[in-house]
């Protein structure tokens, strides 16, 4: 079980005791009873098959079935799992929650049946009690599936994980696609015939234009920039240099501000 044991994982209880390990009414010899194995193992949808091999050559064939969930409820349980991220990003990294149950619940449909009575059970040494012996080794092989595979439970309800893979990415890619989609835009977003009308005007003066007004002065305090910069190093010359920056950043200024007047000096 890649380094798990069955001991470890969620699910154990309620798995385990769907089929107790049954009781041997052949009561083979051990060197039998050593011999005997499962030989073929398979899951489907919705039921798994087994041939199991006893001691003595013979096989018998086992199908245990699970009730299956209905599309319609399937699709309402993906939709539960979209909303959560937890779920989304657990399922998309191959594990399978333990609070997974709950949304299950929450539909009223158990993920897990409640007792034996909800599977059905066929063996080909039909068995005067079920489980059989046979039954219960296949069964075995069950819950060691689910320790390399936990989302062997969705197979077993109907759903496969590349389905549920597959649906919840398809959600996700429609979610969005509507994101980007032009009803998924801000209601400001205005119509084509409304822009175009906005941009032809986008040149014109307004009357409102004339209203506004302006005035261009120089810095309060001159040479501003100066008090920002760290002292030049040209040695005793710096406190000269400062002066003569001064007078060169004020006749700047001015000039600026003349210009902005439009005037000629």
């Amino acid at each position: 079980m890649r380094g798990r044991t069955i001991s470890s994982l969620w699910w154990k209880d309620a798995m385990e005791r769907l089929i107790p390990p049954a009781v041997d009414e052949a009561e083979p010899k051990p060197a039998e009873k050593r011999r005997r194995r499962v030989v073929e193992f398979a899951l489907h949808p919705g039921f798994v098959t087994g041939r199991v091999q006893d001691g003595a050559g013979k096989s018998f064939r086992v199908e245990i079935g699970f009730t299956v969930i209905s599309e319609e409820a399937w699709r309402e349980i993906l939709q539960s799992f979209f909303k959560e991220s937890l779920f989304l990003a657990s399922f998309l990294a191959g594990a399978v929650p333990r609070d997974v149950a709950a949304i299950f619940e929450a539909h009223h449909l158990p993920l897990f049946p409640r007792s034996a009575a909800e599977i059905s059970l066929r063996c080909d040494c039909s068995p005067k009690a079920l489980p059989c012996i046979h039954q219960s080794m296949v069964w075995g092989k069950v819950l060691e599936r689910m320790g390399e595979d936990p989302f062997a439970i969705f197979l077993l309800r109907g759903h496969p994980r590349d389905e549920l893979l597959s649906a919840l990415r398809q959600m996700r890619s429609e979610e969005l696609s509507k994101m980007l989609s032009d009803e998924a835009l801000p209601a400001t977003v205005e119509s084509d015939h409304a822009r175009t009308a906005a941009l032809t005007e986008y040149y014109l003066a307004k009357p409102t234009l004339k209203e506004l007004s302006y005035h261009i002065r120089a810095d309060d305090l001159p040479a501003a920039l100066l008090r920002w910069l760290e002292p030049m190093p040209v040695g005793d010359a710096a406190d000269n240099l400062d002066f003569l920056l001064e007078d060169a950043y004020g006749h700047v200024a001015r000039r600026a501000q003349i210009f902005g007047l439009g005037m000629k000096k």
